[in-house]
Parts: C-alpha cells; structure tokens; sequence
C-alpha cells in the first residue's frame, strides 16, 4: 500500500502540470507545456538510452542522445506557437519560425549523418556499434512521439481560441486523461483483483513472460474505465450545433467507445513494449525520478504509442463528434 499512495501523490502532482498547460492563460499555459514537455522528452530519451546501453552504458552518449532529443522538441514548439500567433510583428515572427524550422528539420538529419558516419568507424567492433544504435533508437521512436504530442496540443490549443466549442485545450486533455485512465483504471482493478483473489491463487496473468504484475483482470478494468471516460468527455464537451451528425444517442456512445478502446490498447502496447525493454535489459524501472511510478520512460510509456494513434484521428473526432 506503500507504493500505491506514492503512485497516488506522484499522480496528483502530475495532474496539477497537467491542468496548468490546458486550463491556464494562453501564454502561460504555453510555458507550462514548453517546459513540462521537453523535461519529459530529455528524461524518457535518456532513460531509454541508458538501459538499451545497460552496464556498459556511458552517461555521456545517453545525455546526446537526450539533448538531441531535447533540443528539436523545444524547436518545434517555438515553430507551432509562433507559426500560430497573428500579433506578432511579422519580420520577428517569419525569423523565429525559421530558424526554429530549420533546427527541428535538419537537427534529426545531422545527427542521422553523424551516427552514419560513426558506424562507418566502428571498424566493425560490436560493442561500439551496438551503442551507437542505442543512441539512435531513443532519438526516433521519442522524437516521432514528441513531435505527435506537439502537434495535438497546438491543434487543439488553436480550436479552443477560433471556434466557440470549449474554452480550453479539450484534444490535449482527452488525449493525456483517457490514455492515463486506461493505465490507472488497469493498476487500481488489478491491485484489487489481486488482493480479493489471494486465497484462489491471485488473479489470472495476462502476459507473465513480459510483465508479471498485469493481469486480465486488470486489462478489462482499463478497457471499461476508456471507454467511460471517453463517452464522458465527448458527450459533455460536444458542440450542439451539429447534432444531426449523430440523430441517434448510441452513435454518439458507439463513436467514442471506438475511440476509448483504441486509445487504451495503443497504450497498452506501449506499457507492454516497455515492460519487454525492461526485462531485457533486466531492470525494473527505467528510472527513480518519480515516487511509486519509476522513470520518466515508465509514465510516458502509453502516451509514445497513443501519440501517433491520436495525432491520426484527431480531426476526424473534432468534424465528426465535436462538430467542428
């Protein structure tokens, strides 16, 4: 119980970052995201690195490949807020948005070059080669999610001011609350399944070779708390303008059941991948930086694969169900 009210307050914190960047003033919610975001890309980069790497991992190649990491994250927000300003005097804009375009282009490029050129002198020595693979692993699967999430946030933050559907950032806050529900919804069904069922032997493993501590059970509690909180979010935050898209209630109720379960299952799949990363490289969490969670990597896990997933249907969900 120990670990479940430090998973508790590590979550109440981070729910406080969370409604900040959706729920603030534009500009400060902007730095709340900009700062909370590329924290969260330097972390889980180097989490990633470092445990591909294991023992004979160096710190300075996973803080590259980090900063790398980091440095296009903070690049493209600075591309997506000012692209999206209409205030701002027009020469100082049009400069930032390409210098900021150029390092988010030709940053992942460069590093692409160099890691090329650095296989190259490998001199066909494994272990030199295997980290140099390390780096670039964690350099494209957090970039291709990174960028995913950015664009989410500022398409929802830019439907919120210029069209009357709610006030604040909705896609972003669905995005992150349903994907986590379905993560909290499986550890909460899961403790207690366990708990209730251990005098028959505990509750029924889903996957034991990958991930011993999910369950079944566990599983149908995350699917059935998505897609609850999915119909919730949409059915209070859709516009009323367009309800002739859906006539009928169960449309509406079918529509967003579809999309809380593949939002939980896209983040089941990055929870399982990165269980499978931990085993193989034979530790238990990617990091200690937050209490009763892990690392970084252990929180945005589910978020990596759903960002892709949702980056994808998200404007279909605000022309269909939204109303937009």
């Amino acid at each position: 119980m120990n670990t479940f009210w430090k998973r508790t307050f590590s979550t109440v914190v981070l729910l406080a970052l969370l409604s900040g960047s959706v729920f603030l003033p534009m500009r400060l919610s902007i730095w709340v995201f900009g700062i909370l975001c590329c924290l969260l890309t330097y972390g889980t980069a180097y989490e990633l690195a470092k445990m591909l790497d294991g023992k004979a991992s160096k710190d300075v190649s996973a803080h590259l490949s980090a900063t790398a990491c980091f440095l296009t994250t903070a690049a493209t927000i600075v591309q997506q807020h000012f692209g999206r300003l209409h205030y701002i005097v027009q020469d100082f804009r049009s400069i930032v948005i390409q210098i900021s375009s150029a390092v988010s282009f030709s940053l992942p490029l460069l590093i692409a070059f160099i890691i090329w050129v650095a296989i190259l002198q490998s001199c066909n020595k494994e272990n030199k080669f295997r980290r140099i693979v390390n780096m670039l692993v964690p350099m494209f699967l957090v970039n291709m999610a990174i960028q995913c999430i950015v664009e989410i946030y500022f398409f929802g933050r830019e439907e919120a001011h210029y069209v009357n559907v709610t006030s604040y950032n909705f896609f972003f806050l669905y995005f992150v609350l349903i994907t986590k529900l379905g993560d909290i919804g499986a550890y909460v069904v899961g403790s207690l399944s366990a708990y209730f069922l251990r005098n028959k032997g505990g509750n029924h493993k889903l996957i034991p070779k990958i991930s011993p501590g999910k369950s079944w059970e566990g599983a149908v509690g995350g699917l059935l708390t998505c897609i609850i909180g999915s119909n919730l979010m949409i059915y209070l935050c859709r516009s009323t303008q367009y309800n002739d898209i859906f006539p009928k209630t169960w449309s509406l109720y079918l529509a967003a059941s579809a999309i809380g379960a593949v939002l939980y299952f896209g983040g089941a799949i990055g929870d399982l991948a990165e269980s499978s990363i931990k085993r193989t490289c034979k530790v238990k969490d990617s990091g200690h930086f937050l209490p009763g969670i892990g690392g970084l990597y252990d929180l945005t896990d589910s978020l990596m694969v759903n960002a892709v997933l949702f980056a994808m249907i998200q404007r279909p969900i605000y022309i269909f169900i939204i109303g937009g």
